[in-house]
């Protein structure tokens, strides 16, 4: 491997990414100074800022390069302690390989994240004792509610004065657990049975009343289709009597008279002339 030659295209590569002024001074090939901030386009204020001074070993990238916190603004001790836990994490995540872009890019991320404006001692204090009287605030908000609760051990209205003092009902006459529980068993039993009938008449008036309804009208059918049967045999049996009396008279003729007869009635029409003379 060519280590300069690496070193150098890296070098390059960083110039053309970090353009804007002051971020990369070059001192030499193997050393420059690389300044970052949160938001270099200067779309934003940037309340913090970390500048690192690098210098490439001659068997950079097979090793470790020397990155060094030359500056920093905004950041207090803690946030600086794990910037320097952040260097020493990503290099070594990419050791063997040129690596100070990843670093770079993830310091940035980190100040993002961490772009707020660093407070004056006067500006600390007056914090720190704003959220002092917070809490106070909210012990004496405590405080004024277990008097509150005191308060309500005692009903201040008139109305309410002296209702320990009441005089109650007998002690025959009061509810009792027990009594409850056998009027709602009691009750529950009356509503079930109460259900039960309701259900029976609901089912009557459904199918069952469709049912009936078929029925009865099948047994009126049956009946007038007898009625109907019954008046058709009598006129049937009407017409037949009366051709019957037909035939009959058209059939009937006087039975032939006696010699006796013939005399008798010439006797009595000479007897009726005479009489007329």
């Amino acid at each position: 491997m060519n280590y300069e030659e690496e070193q150098a295209l890296e070098l390059e590569a960083l110039q053309s990414i970090f353009v804007h002024d002051g971020e990369l001074e070059v001192v030499a090939p193997d050393n420059f100074i690389l300044k970052l901030l949160p938001h270099p386009e200067e779309d934003e204020e940037n309340h913090v800022e970390v500048k690192l001074e690098i210098r490439y070993p001659s068997t950079y990238p097979e090793v470790l390069p020397e990155i060094e916190i030359k500056d920093k603004k905004g950041l207090n001790n803690d946030k600086m302690a794990k910037v320097q836990a952040l260097i020493t994490a990503t290099s070594e995540e990419n050791a063997g390989m040129p690596m100070i872009y990843m670093v770079a890019e993830a310091l940035q991320e980190f100040l993002r994240e961490n772009n707020e404006k660093e407070l004056t001692m006067h500006e600390e204090m007056m914090l720190r004792e704003k959220a002092k009287k917070g809490d106070d605030d909210i012990g004496e908000e405590d405080d004024e509610d277990e008097e509150d609760d005191d308060d309500l051990g005692e009903p201040a209205d008139e109305e309410w004065r002296g209702l320990h003092l009441k005089e109650l009902c007998a002690e025959s006459s009061r509810i009792t657990i027990q009594l409850f529980l056998d009027w709602r068993t009691k009750f529950e039993e009356e509503m079930a049975q109460f259900r039960k009938k309701v259900n029976k008449l609901s089912t009557v008036t459904g199918k069952q009343y469709f049912m009936t309804q078929k029925e009865q009208n099948g047994a009126n059918a049956e009946d007038k289709m007898a009625e109907e049967e019954a008046k058709a045999a009598e006129d049937e049996f009407v017409d037949d009597d009366e051709e019957v009396d037909e035939d009959e008279d058209a059939d009937f003729s006087p039975p032939p008279r006696s010699n006796a007869d013939r005399n008798l009635q010439e006797h009595l029409k000479a007897a009726t002339s005479t009489e007329n003379s």
